[in-house]
């Protein structure tokens, strides 16, 4: 073959193989960029969805005065939202952790009790929903443990943070939950959290849900000592029959089947005006020396 035929063959390949590079390139580029979109997408949904909580938690309003209501007077913070929404029961706080969040219930005749669970607190569709109590804990008798569940979103809102409870350190700085009712401010000390699961044809042991309208004193000490051995952290607590359980559920991903694992935290409830005075005793304590021996409580 003369040169100069030889030399066009292999320039023609060359601008083929140039040529499926490019189309190659493209493709990528394309799949690059959608999936791109696809996770900002995700994460500004996330984003606005938070945004959005925190709007809510900037119309809490403790000069506004208490609402009258069949069940008692709803706490003057609460009343703007009250308004807004009659399925808001109450508020969630956890410092230092994302976990700040309206607490809804629907526990009406013909109501979806897990109409939240893809809602936000407008009733408009949301993946991350809204956190909900179960529609059997009762907030009014009241039953003697309270059930709220959230999500755990990858994007560590919601009740993502419930899962680092296994951590000691963890556990021991985040030990105080916040949990008002609409008509009554609350503290409440966590006493045990845990990795459990969900019935199935391959266990049937204890399961948490079953327990979220107690109102006896042999189904409470059942429910306490079940959860305080399935904790990861030992404690020395152990509530006692009449004392208020507050108990937060999340998703959780430590079985093969992911769907079937659940995290929870349980916590009992405090003398809140105690705990606020201590508080205040420990921060004027530290202010001045003049203060290093103060009791206020």
């Amino acid at each position: 073959m003369p040169f100069y035929t030889k030399g066009a063959t292999m320039a023609k390949k060359g601008k083929k193989k140039s040529k499926l590079r490019i189309i190659v390139f493209i493709l990528l580029l394309a799949v690059f960029l959608t999936s791109g979109g696809i996770v900002a997408s995700h994460y500004i949904k996330g984003y606005l969805e938070e945004k959005a909580f925190d709007d809510l938690s900037a119309e809490k309003d403790a000069t506004e005065e208490g609402l009258k209501t069949e069940h008692g007077t709803v706490l003057g913070e609460y009343v703007k939202l009250y308004k807004k929404n009659h399925d808001l029961i109450g508020w969630i706080k956890i410092p230092d952790t994302k976990l700040d969040y309206p607490v809804m219930q629907t526990a009406g005749e013909g109501q979806d009790p897990e109409f939240y669970l893809r809602k936000d607190f407008d009733k408009e569709y949301k993946i991350s929903g809204t956190p909900f109590m179960d529609a059997d804990s009762n907030i009014y008798l009241p039953t003697a443990n309270w059930i709220v569940y959230g999500h755990n979103m990858n994007n560590g809102s919601m009740f993502a943070d419930l899962t680092k409870y296994d951590d000691p350190e963890f556990f021991r700085e985040h030990r105080y939950i916040f949990f008002d009712t609409i008509y009554k401010k609350g503290v409440y000390r966590v006493f045990a959290a845990a990795k459990t699961q969900i019935r199935s044809k391959d266990y049937d042991g204890f399961v948490y849900y079953d327990y979220p309208a107690i109102t006896t004193e042999d189904d409470y000490d059942y429910y306490v000592e079940n959860v305080k051995a399935m904790s990861a952290v030992k404690t020395d607590i152990t509530p006692r029959f009449g004392t208020q359980l507050l108990t937060l559920s999340t998703c959780s991903y430590h079985l093969s089947d992911a769907s079937m694992g659940r995290y929870i935290v349980v916590a009992k409830e405090i003398d809140a005006r105690k705990f606020f005075l201590r508080q205040l005793q420990k921060i004027l304590r530290k202010a001045h020396p003049w203060f290093k021996h103060l009791r206020i409580y």
